[in-house]
């Protein structure tokens, strides 16, 4: 199934507004990455706090466009409104981008690039084998379905493979 332009104008919207939570683990991991890098032996702790930092602020921000989405949306333009369960979706799958970009975050600090790309790689082509059926399915939810989904599969595996590294242990 391929969008209409108007399928297409609401993705845009609703992908722009979720963009304002993404923004949020991608600003706040990378001052980790940067004070990673300038002070490894403070990695894990700065990643636990940028963890539990990015959490504390998507919470109220998430609430926020699942209570606010749908009139915001609206007063921008009353067709508008058909990408509310879509941004709903985006909304949610903030909190995986969060964890991915812990991941990321780390492991650009320990200079493991293939790791990281491996995960943009994971994320991406998941999203894309996901997109078709989901959208068969769901519509344009089917969209930011795909996207979450994709997310959420690569942020189990980065929390596997942090856990399983002690990269959540304080201490040495």
């Amino acid at each position: 199934r391929v969008f209409s332009p108007p399928e297409a104008a609401y993705f845009y919207i609703a992908w722009m507004l979720a963009n304002f939570l993404f923004v949020i683990p991608g600003s706040i991991f990378t001052s980790v990455f940067a004070e990673g890098s300038r002070w490894r032996p403070g990695l894990k702790g700065n990643a636990l706090d940028g963890l539990f930092l990015s959490i504390g602020v998507l919470v109220p921000g998430v609430g926020a466009t699942l209570l606010a989405g749908p009139w915001v949306l609206a007063a921008l333009k009353p067709s508008f409104a058909a990408a509310a369960a879509l941004l709903d979706v985006l909304a949610v799958s903030s909190f995986f981008v969060a964890i991915n970009a812990l991941y990321i975050a780390v492991r650009r600090v320990e200079k493991r690039v293939r790791a990281v790309l491996l995960i943009y790689l994971g994320a991406t082509l998941g999203a894309l084998a996901l997109a078709w059926p989901l959208m068969a399915v769901a519509g344009l939810a089917g969209a930011g379905l795909a996207f979450g989904l994709a997310q959420a599969a690569v942020a189990a595996f980065a929390l596997l493979s942090l856990f399983r590294e002690g990269a959540f242990r304080r201490g040495p």
